[in-house]
């Protein structure tokens, strides 16, 4: 649970860093099962290369979306947002990642701001960015691989949620510095009206 110092900060702020939430076995999990399944994703979509077995987890993601930025769709834990969807298209909930969305530890963070009634909405998404100049034009314009713009999360959702105390959980899986480009905010955001973003 959040201290009341932490809470304060959170109301007076509208974010909150809170480090060392989740345990390296969680994270490693993580990892693995996206290594597992991006290496399914290579082997289908056509996009192995000679010596794939002996790239790198980020290598590999850097290569795949580089050859096709629609793989993304397949990566991502929020349905793709494309019209005619077939059934292997889409979202990955995988157990790791259901292991993420339940862990007592960000339970517990989120209870400490919304209270004990918690959902998972299905506004969420891995956010893998692989370096931006490795990226193709396609896969640049894509806000959820290359840069993300400024935006209020608020925007997304319908006018009948607005009354609902709705809160954004962001996990690094790996460093996230500010070098690689990692989450920003603006202190007091929270405050603003809705204002256009896009």
């Amino acid at each position: 649970m959040l201290t009341q110092t932490q809470q304060q900060q959170f109301e007076q702020d509208g974010f909150l860093v809170v480090e060392n939430v989740l345990d390296n076995n969680i994270l490693a999990g993580l990892q693995q099962e996206y290594t597992v399944l991006v290496d399914q994703l290579a082997e289908r979509f056509g996009h192995t290369t000679n010596h794939w077995s002996s790239l790198g987890f980020e290598q590999k993601i850097t290569h795949l979306i580089a050859a096709d930025a629609d793989i993304y769709e397949h990566i991502d834990i929020s349905l793709p947002l494309k019209e005619g969807l077939c059934e292997t298209d889409g979202v990955h909930t995988g157990p790791a990642v259901f292991k993420l969305l339940t862990h007592p530890n960000i339970l517990d963070i989120v209870e400490s701001v919304i209270g004990p009634e918690i959902y998972s909405n299905p506004v969420q998404h891995v956010r893998i960015k692989p370096p931006e100049a490795a990226l193709n034009e396609v896969a640049r314009g894509n806000s959820n691989m290359a840069r993300t713009g400024w935006h209020q999360d608020a925007a997304v959702i319908v006018e009948e949620a607005e009354s609902s105390p709705i809160l954004t959980v962001w996990v690094a899986v790996t460093d996230a510095t500010p070098e690689m480009g990692c989450m920003q905010a603006v202190a007091g955001s929270h405050r603003w009206q809705t204002t256009r973003h896009c």
